[in-house]
């Protein structure tokens, strides 16, 4: 995962944010899934 995020942010400097949004969310999405697995 940390590659996908450093490709993301990398993407996000060269063409902005706007393009990488998208992929931020489904990001953010499996990470609050992963969070909440973790409390239970």
């Amino acid at each position: 995962m940390a590659n996908n995020l450093n490709q993301l942010a990398h993407r996000a400097n060269a063409e902005g944010f706007h393009s990488v949004a998208p992929l931020h969310k489904i990001i953010i999405s499996k990470i609050d899934k992963i969070l909440n697995l973790i409390r239970r």
